[in-house]
């Protein structure tokens, strides 16, 4: 069964209000919870496909049988949002695969993820990004 919304949670109090919560906004079929204390919740979550995991960053024992390595790479387009009661911020991890074939794309990459000219530049030998000019 395919849900958009996938809360992962163990004995937390907060994951379930969270959960309640999200019942609000989300009808049944784009959300669903999983026990993380059950042996097979890894495969419950791989087999749900959501788009979006939610866990309780604060409960030690919400990843205790779970994998996060073999999870991203079981639903690459997944988005995994870690909140965490303590704190005011959450921690939102997307997975992506890019193929590459040389050091250039992989600074090209890391270049694009920093706002930086896609190009880099050869400089001694060594990779640099070519400087950016203010006009002046």
């Amino acid at each position: 069964m395919s849900a958009r919304v996938l809360v992962l949670m163990g004995n937390s109090l907060f994951a379930k209000g969270v959960f309640n919560c999200m019942r609000q906004y989300l009808n049944e079929s784009e959300l669903r919870i999983v026990d993380s204390c059950l042996p097979d919740a890894l495969q419950q979550v791989i087999e749900a496909h959501p788009s979006v995991l939610i866990l309780d960053d604060g409960d030690p024992e919400v990843l205790k049988n779970f994998s996060l390595d073999l999870l991203m790479a079981s639903v690459p387009d997944l988005k995994l949002i870690r909140l965490d009661p303590r704190s005011p911020h959450i921690q939102v991890i997307h997975w992506e695969k890019q193929l590459i074939s040389d050091t250039h794309d992989l600074i090209g990459i890391i270049g694009q993820a920093n706002g930086m000219p896609n190009e880099p530049s050869a400089s001694s030998g060594n990779l640099a990004f070519s400087p950016i000019s203010d006009g002046g």
